[in-house]
């Protein structure tokens, strides 16, 4: 064996110390509490610091908790140094707690050097700083090796794999210099002289009975790459269920637990192997001013480090302790960060309606058109997509009691002589029959809603030879709206014939949630509809039981208002008023299909609406002076990178609109929060950042809803970033806010 060279008067081991060796590696790592308990600590109150470090000095709008754990979303120009300084005060916790865990297993195989005792070992590393230098600057690295594989995996798996491969080598080649590693902890010797020795022992075999691996550079490759293996299998178990604070928990768990581990076992291997093949001088203390070691705590040659009762249980329990502290944080949101839930559809397509039923988020993805589909989610997953019967205009909205009302226009044909018409029915589904709906025989194709139908309104059509009620073409020829903010749903819907401009808008008051009976009010006139069913139509009804009705035109007609405002009470005669607002013509070439209109209810019972004329990029927010908006303030509005994309805005109980913008130019999702009931001052803050497609720069799916308390939910037609693996092909994201205006204020 080619031992360290020493003097003569260097004390030697025991013989039984040569025959059998120090206690095995899992023992001397997991047997006692000391090591696990001095590494396991500096590494929580490091994690638990730099945590504060990007909670306070990150600001509340880089991150958000997005099911259940962490997500960057809107980084300020000091996050770069917010990241540094809360990594490094990472890497430096576990560099300190590495070395107090190496001098508490080197002081439990017997060196007069070391301490087997914690607090020992603490003090002990305290005063070695060549140590813990060392310590840091290899953790560092490790750290920037794991973000450059994270980065490389984003940029090309190959590359990805050629750096794992190429770090993998390098440390099987490296291996036998972590046997240096305990004797720079104990600080018995330099580096470069602790190194030489350390390459010098790389071919020393020992019996199987003294060492399962016979030489380190096995062991230590082994248990790395075993741990490793597990700790990657671990993680993609977790990876593949559905995100929640659950999953953000275990999540948390195991990148501390394995890790410790793994860095614990890494240790004790070096420790052992270096004591194995060693007698110099570094094993034992100097002369002078010998480490301070409590007798109770203090080793023996021969002593077991399983002596101390509870093992290192009581260590790889504190490693758990980020975990459990993310759970309150994440719960309770004491730092009043952006949360929500989000969920991936496959698809959210031009003119979407997104609603809360029961106690899920509902989103209707085409208000018209062979594109609808309807998708039912809770928190982080969606049922199977659905797909109305017809696809013509469409409209949802859900129920206290859980149920939804949907409005829908279908073709009827007409029997003999009888004239072709398009009816719109109003469908009441109990929770009952949605499931019944989601889970049927007809979940993959087109399937009607499940509930109790009734037909409100209807509207005779006539068809030239070779055309069909039945036409794809029909779709943009109605438009269909539902509220459910009154007594009982108010249903509006708007149809016209082939030819011509002439129209019938109807508003049907029901006189019970499934509008068994109704009342409906027609209003003729002349409508030329866009070219899809976004923003067509829009509906509320004031706390006096006045229906107020957006009506929106594309703009080809130079003669018909752009925007019309409608409304009616059950024993009234409609209203239509239209808005002083500044608007060109259509530009036909600008192909502009997500113009238009939504209407809500603000201060003093009074509608405001949110609209976007045709191939125009700035919003105008209508503030209503009476219910039938006979006179209005309009504010402009220059939202950055809202280019052509629906408008989305809701009005919760503050009487304040809180508008969402899909900024193109960020390639984020936000929300502009408005100061007052005119818009006048606004404060915008970001809320999730999506992937840029190209198929979604002509228009994607954009609507915002209101839940019972006073919470925004959003359906997206674009796919988050950091949305997972699963289904990468999907597109649409529906958002579910947890608390009101989803915290932005």
């Amino acid at each position: 064996m080619h031992d360290e060279q020493i003097s003569d008067s260097a004390p030697q081991e025991s013989a039984t110390s040569k025959l059998f060796g120090p206690p095995p590696a899992g023992a001397l790592a997991f047997s006692g509490t000391a090591p696990a308990i001095a590494f396991a600590v500096p590494v929580v109150v490091s994690a638990l610091l730099a945590g504060l470090v990007v909670v306070v000095l990150g600001g509340r709008g880089a991150l958000a908790i997005v099911n259940g754990s962490f997500s960057q979303v809107d980084p300020g120009p000091t996050w770069l140094a917010v990241v540094v300084t809360a990594g490094a005060l990472l890497v430096l916790g576990n560099a300190f707690g590495i070395t107090a865990a190496t001098i508490a297993m080197v002081g439990a195989v017997g060196s007069a050097r070391a301490a087997s005792s914690a607090r020992g070992a603490w003090h002990a590393a305290a005063r070695r700083a060549p140590g813990v230098l060392l310590a840091f600057l290899v953790t560092a690295l490790v750290l920037l090796i794991a973000v450059a594989a994270t980065v490389a995996t984003a940029v090309s798996p190959w590359l990805a794999l050629a750096i794992t491969l190429l770090v993998f080598v390098a440390l099987v080649v490296a291996a036998p210099l972590l046997m240096a590693w305990p004797q720079i902890a104990v600080g018995g010797t330099t580096w470069r002289t602790a190194f030489a020795n350390a390459w010098r022992t790389r071919d020393v075999q020992q019996s199987p009975d003294v060492e399962v691996f016979r030489s380190p550079r096995r062991a230590l490759v082994t248990t790395g790459l075993v741990l490793g293996v597990v700790h990657v299998g671990l993680a993609a178990l977790v990876g593949v269920q559905s995100p929640s604070v659950v999953t953000a928990v275990l999540s948390a768990a195991i990148s501390f637990l394995v890790p410790g581990a793994t860095v614990l076992l890494l240790v004790a291997i070096a420790v052992r192997g270096a004591a194995v093949r060693s007698t110099s001088v570094w094993w034992t203390a100097p002369a002078a001013a010998p480490v301070p070691v409590p007798a109770a705590a203090a080793g023996s040659a021969e002593g077991s480090p399983g002596r101390l009762r509870g093992g290192a249980f009581v260590g790889l329990a504190t490693l758990l302790v980020p975990a459990i502290v993310l759970v309150p944080t994440v719960l309770a949101n004491p730092f009043g960060f952006t949360s929500y839930s989000a969920a991936q559809t496959p698809q959210i397509w031009r003119g979407a309606a997104v609603t809360e039923v029961g106690a899920d988020t509902v989103a209707l993805s085409g208000l018209g058109g062979e594109g609808a589909q309807v998708d039912r989610c809770s928190g982080a997953t969606c049922d199977p997509s659905l797909e109305p019967a017809s696809i013509l205009g469409t409209a949802i909205a859900g129920l206290p009691d859980g149920a939804m009302i949907t409005a829908q226009w279908r073709p009827v044909e007409g029997s003999g002589s009888g004239s072709d018409r398009f009816e719109l029915d109003v469908v009441h589904s109990t929770p009952a029959q949605l499931h019944r709906w989601a889970t049927g025989p007809a979940t993959h194709g087109f399937s009607t809603p499940n509930g109790t139908r009734t037909t409100v309104a209807g509207f005779d059509v006539a068809f030239r030879s070779g055309e069909s009620v039945f036409a794809r073409s029909n779709a943009t020829l109605t438009a269909a709206a539902v509220t459910t903010t009154g007594e009982h749903p108010v249903v509006a819907g708007i149809v016209r014939g082939v030819s011509g401009a002439r129209a019938q808008l109807s508003i049907t008051f029901c006189d019970d949630d499934l509008c068994s009976t109704s009342i409906t009010k027609r209003v003729p006139l002349d409508w030329v509809p866009t070219l899809s069913a976004s923003g067509t139509l829009g509906i509320t009804v004031t706390k006096s039981g006045t229906a107020v009705i957006s009506l929106v035109d594309s703009g080809r007609d130079l003669e018909l208002p752009k925007l019309r405002i409608v409304s009616t009470t059950v024993a009234g005669e409609p209203r239509v008023e239209t808005p002083d607002i500044t608007t060109g013509k259509a530009d036909s070439s600008t192909f502009d299909m997500t113009d238009g209109a939504q209407i809500g209810l603000g201060t003093r019972d009074r509608p405001i609406v949110l609209y976007r004329p045709a191939g125009s990029t700035t919003q105008q927010l209508i503030s209503c002076d009476d219910a039938a908006c006979g006179a209005s303030t309009v504010v402009d509005l220059d939202l950055p990178g809202a280019d052509q994309q629906p408008p989305a805005v809701v009005v919760d109980d503050t009487g304040r609109p809180l508008i969402a913008v899909r900024n193109t130019d960020r390639q984020s999702i936000d929300l502009v929060s408005c100061l007052d009931r005119t818009c006048s001052t606004t404060r915008t803050s970001t809320i999730a950042r999506y992937v840029p497609d190209e198929r979604s720069e002509d228009g994607g799916g954009f609507a915002m809803g209101l839940t019972a308390d006073q919470a925004p939910v959003l359906a997206v037609g674009d796919r988050r970033v950091d949305a997972g693996s699963a289904h990468p092909t999907w597109d649409g994201s529906v958002i579910s806010c947890t608390e009101r205006r989803c915290g932005v204020g």
